[in-house]
């Protein structure tokens, strides 16, 4: 299957610490490393803020303003999904809304505006919650590691998520 051969390449890279690109395949192993955490955690509240950390690892996102703007990134680059479009399918909510909602409720765990122990609204809502947020995080890292298999062999990929996320893009869309 080549998702494992590719996931097995980012491990190895992390292990020999010989990576093509090491930022990049740092930050999918931080992000499989909180993918994890967040899947064993028994309360939603806590499981979104480490799924979220996940997410935001995983697009090198070094504040709260810049894990919204990659996320958003990472929904137009891997989906074709602008801010506007429904998510997940079929849903009320935006893209926008989603990543509102995932960035915010971390944030508001964290600094202690929402009670650890109270559900979150992300957890709950009827977009799927924490449900969705797995799902999300899950194909996000799987896509990612393939992608990166394929941007590593281009001529000289820059070791950066903005130009990672431009690749994905460009391949994504049908050549014109």
């Amino acid at each position: 299957m080549p998702i494992l051969v590719s996931i097995g390449n980012r491990v190895r890279a992390y292990i020999t610490d010989n990576a093509v690109l090491p930022k990049l395949d740092q930050s999918w192993s931080d992000a499989a490393y909180w993918l994890h955490e967040g899947l064993m955690e028994p309360l939603d509240t806590v499981a979104v803020t480490k799924l979220e950390t996940a997410i935001e690892v995983l697009l090198s996102a070094a504040s709260a303003k810049n894990s919204g703007s990659r996320l958003k990134d990472a929904f137009s680059s891997f989906y074709g999904l602008s801010p506007d479009c429904s998510y997940p399918s079929g849903s009320d909510w935006k893209v926008e809304d989603v990543v509102k909602a995932i960035v915010e409720s971390r944030s508001r765990i964290l600094h202690g505006t929402l009670s650890t122990l109270t559900a979150d609204t992300l957890a709950t809502d009827n977009h799927g919650g924490r449900r969705v947020l797995e799902s999300l995080c899950m194909d996000l890292l799987a896509a990612t590691s393939l992608k990166l298999d394929a941007y590593a062999s281009t001529t000289a990929p820059k070791d950066s998520i903005k130009d990672f996320l431009q690749f994905v893009s460009t391949e994504r869309k049908p050549a014109t």
